[in-house]
């Protein structure tokens, strides 16, 4: 998480709730930076599951 951290810019609080599935939704933002930091794109970071 620290290393993800460094390389984001994002906080360790918003890093630390979106691991343990804590927040309630994502920035544009947040998920470019982690997409960009993890060489990855939205479909690697995230499951769609049907109510």
């Amino acid at each position: 998480m620290s290393e993800l951290q460094r390389m984001t810019g994002l906080s360790q609080t918003a890093i630390i709730n979106l691991y343990y599935d804590k927040t309630k939704s994502v920035s544009f933002d947040t998920m470019n930076k982690l997409c960009n930091a993890l060489e990855c794109n939205t479909q690697d970071l995230f499951e769609h599951i049907p109510d």
